[in-house]
Parts: C-alpha cells; sequence; structure tokens
C-alpha cells in the first residue's frame, strides 16, 4: 500500500532521485535542525530586528515549513512526519516535553487520520521501537 504507484516508482529509479523520497526520522531532524541554524543566522543580521520579530520563532517556523515541504514531496512517509512533529513540538514549545505523551499523542493523531494505519505493520513494529526509546 505504498502512495508511490510501481511505474512512478521506477520513473524515480530510472532518473536516479528515488534515493531522495526514502527518508527517516534522521533525515527530517537534519534538515529542520540545518536550515533552522541558517535561518537563525540569516535573519538575526537581517531586517528582522529592527522590527521586533522574533527572529529564533520565524526560524523555527520557516524550518518546519521546509521540513513539510519535503515530507510532501516524499509522500508523507510516517516515521519523517513522526520526526517533524516532534521537531516542531520541541522547538516551539522551547523546554522538555514528556516525550511518551507526545509518542501516545502522535500515534492517536495518525490514526484519527488514518485508522488503516493500525494494519500497516510498519506503524506498530515503529510505535514499539520509539516507545522503547522514550522510555530510557
Amino acid at each position: 500500500d505504498s502512495a508511490v504507484s510501481t511505474i512512478e516508482k521506477q520513473n524515480f529509479i530510472n532518473i536516479g532521485i528515488y534515493h531522495m523520497l526514502v527518508i527517516s526520522g534522521l533525515h527530517i531532524s537534519i534538515i529542520c535542525r540545518s536550515f533552522y541554524k541558517l535561518f537563525k543566522k540569516l535573519l538575526g543580521v537581517s531586517f528582522f530586528i529592527n522590527y521586533s520579530i522574533d527572529p529564533v520563532l520565524i526560524s523555527k517556523i520557516f524550518s518546519i515549513l521546509i521540513g513539510y515541504i519535503y515530507l510532501e514531496i516524499a509522500f508523507l512517509p510516517i516515521p519523517g512526519s513522526r520526526a517533524l512533529f516532534f521537531f516542531g513540538i520541541s522547538s516551539l514549545l522551547s523546554k522538555r516535553i514528556n516525550r511518551l505523551n507526545c509518542l501516545f499523542g502522535l500515534c492517536f493523531l495518525f490514526l484519527l487520520v488514518n485508522p488503516n494505519l493500525i494494519n500497516n505493520l510498519s506503524f506498530p513494529v515503529n510505535g514499539q521501537l520509539n516507545l522503547k526509546a522514550a522510555q530510557n
């Protein structure tokens, strides 16, 4: 039940960009964090400082937006979506969050949007792995 048809997948493989669509949570974290640092640096020295707009907040929002656009292009894989959600919550709240509550909330949100995910083997397996990681 892939979001990418077999023909589309073969076209991506033929032109050599399929690897850009295979993303994990680590990829999204790296992309968001890199863009956050870039935007923070660029906006910190720009005209935003003169208008009392917080460049850090704008940088966080832009980096989340870039991460979402990348995920949208890659057909919103579950691990990448989960990483973007965690990045967004933790960066916008700017404090330590309860990882278990965040994980359960995210799983509930995913199942609310698409109840058929419960039949996808990667969803519960990934959920169990993340639960174990969140408990440590």
